[in-house]
């Protein structure tokens, strides 16, 4: 421990002090010794008192040992003070090697606290770079069979596990289906349809009856649910919901593990946003299968209806194309056999013939679907061009859209007729009470609607009313 700085021991300056009295005092002894001699006195104490007495120069000589011991005593403290300030400086050195040796201590447990930090961030990042990757994966596809296998892949390479695999519920909600897998073992198993029942067969099973996220150990009861022959490496394995917005259990985000405890806090919580974001792609996915079977099934009938709204609408019209050379026009009711038609209905590329008396057959399409040809022929040679071409194409379009136009009017004035005429008819129905005035009424009506037609309207009871348009 360290001493007090003002704390100073006095060994040295007590041990030079007696050591130069001693010394001091020789030399009193000497002289002494030496002037009895001189005098020829003998050597008694009493010769030596008298001399010490009567002889000035022996009391100087006398005063040595206190003058030695005070200059000895002034060099033992001066040592004194080297020991204290060398005690100091090494009492200083080893508090200072204590203290680096602490500060190293703090620095190394400092830098393996970083490199955990470190390590700790660079997982945080590769595990918020997976839900990028998987986020970006469900923007841009939105075909369920292509996104589901991408999602795997994703988990496992940004996770660094063993297997990942995606099962779906069946129509039925009977069995939890494997859907996609990235491992080996999980190919395999799709490949035979793969299926566990719900609420009953291994932790998906649970997970999907549940609607709770489960994690099982290679320990104790967990043990049971590894004893799978396709994925033997398994040591660990979590199943999270795969829950719609609404609450429902469609499937499970199935994940194992190579290590025993593999699941950390920290990985729980990413999972279970990212078993969220594969339960929204799948929704997203479906809603878009579904909406893309509707939309083909809408422009099935609609090109359907197209086709034979226009048929019903050129023989209502008793008219199927107009011909114009030079300055006379004719309306014809048959088809024509016109040039190259049957390349172009296949094809739907225009026809074309340059040079002289060149030709052109181009389709006239009405939201995708030919409902008719333009023939142009020239008297004089000509070539044709993508800008003569484009010309006539923008040019039949427009008319296509301006007849169809025509009809959809002609046809909805044609049903607002209809059903002005049938109100009519109810309301002038409507306004008797009796049945017999009913009846009558109901054929009159109806003849007047179709002239020149005979109407009977006759109940289950026999009861017969006719009517005769006039």
């Amino acid at each position: 421990m360290k001493q007090p700085a003002n704390r100073l021991q006095y060994t040295q300056t007590l041990q030079y002090a007696i050591i130069g009295a001693l010394f001091g005092a020789t030399f009193p002894l000497v002289g002494t010794l030496f002037r009895i001699l001189l005098l020829k006195a003998p050597l008694t104490l009493q010769s030596g008192f008298q001399t010490q007495t009567q002889d000035p120069l022996l009391w100087v000589v006398d005063t040595a040992p206190i003058v030695l011991g005070m200059f000895a005593a002034y060099a033992g403290y001066k040592q004194d003070l080297i020991i204290q300030t060398n005690s100091e400086l090494n009492q200083r050195e080893r508090e200072l090697q204590e203290e680096r040796a602490t500060l190293e201590e703090r620095v190394s447990q400092r830098t393996a606290d970083l490199e955990q930090a470190n390590e700790y961030n660079q997982n945080r990042a590769r595990q918020f770079e997976g839900i990028a990757a998987v986020s970006r994966m469900i923007n841009q596809t939105q075909n369920l069979q292509d996104v589901l296998p991408q999602i795997t892949q994703v988990i496992s390479e940004q996770f660094g596990y063993y297997h990942v695999g995606v099962f779906l519920l069946d129509p039925q909600e009977e069995y939890a289906v494997l859907s996609a897998a990235n491992s080996e073992g999980g190919q395999r198993m799709l490949d035979r349809n793969h299926k566990l029942r719900v609420g009953q067969v291994g932790i998906v099973g649970y997970v999907t009856g549940s609607g709770k996220p489960r994690i099982a150990l290679d320990t104790g009861e967990d043990a049971i649910y590894f004893n799978n022959p396709d994925l033997p490496a398994t040591r660990s394995e979590m199943a999270l919901p795969l829950r719609q917005t609404d609450g429902k259990i469609i499937g499970a985000l199935d994940i194992q593990s190579v290590q025993p405890e593999a699941f950390s806090r920290e990985n729980i919580e990413i999972l279970t946003a990212l078993a969220d974001q594969v339960a929204v792609s799948i929704s997203n996915a479906r809603q878009y299968e579904e909406t893309q079977k509707n939309l083909i099934e809408s422009e099935i009938l609609y090109r359907r209806d197209l086709q034979a709204g226009w048929k019903k609408f050129t023989r209502a019209q008793k008219i199927t194309g107009v011909q114009r050379a030079r300055l006379t026009s004719k309306i014809y009711t048959e088809p024509l056999d016109l040039p190259g038609m049957e390349d172009v209905f296949q094809t739907g590329s225009p026809y074309l013939k340059q040079g002289k008396e060149a030709q052109m057959t181009i389709p006239v399409k009405l939201r995708g679907e030919t409902i008719g040809m333009l023939h142009v022929k020239m008297e004089q040679e000509r070539k044709w061009s993508d800008d003569d071409i484009d010309i006539l194409t923008a040019i039949v379009e427009r008319a296509a859209l301006a007849i169809e136009s025509a009809r959809l009017l002609a046809e909805s004035r044609k049903a607002a007729e209809k059903e002005r005429l049938v109100g009519e008819i109810s309301a002038r129905v409507s306004s008797f009470t009796n049945r017999d005035n009913i009846l009558q009424a109901a054929v009159v009506e109806i003849g007047r609607a179709l002239p020149g037609a005979e109407v009977i309207l006759q109940l289950q009871g026999g009861v017969k009313n006719k009517a005769e348009a006039r």
